[in-house]
């Protein structure tokens, strides 16, 4: 991801440090969110038992 830093940035018309808080900001709330995210039931599967 580091080498396209220095593409992405101009051709967004951002710098490279933005486009670096703009990733980091991302996989820390992926990481924060998958957790929570896969542990809520899927709307429709029939409840688990205990």
């Amino acid at each position: 991801m580091s080498p396209a830093l220095s593409t992405i940035g101009p051709e967004l018309n951002v710098s490279t440090s933005d486009v670096s808080w703009i990733v980091t900001a991302y996989l820390l709330s992926a990481s924060v969110l998958t957790p929570i995210l896969t542990s809520c039931p899927a709307s429709g599967s029939p409840p688990r038992s205990a």
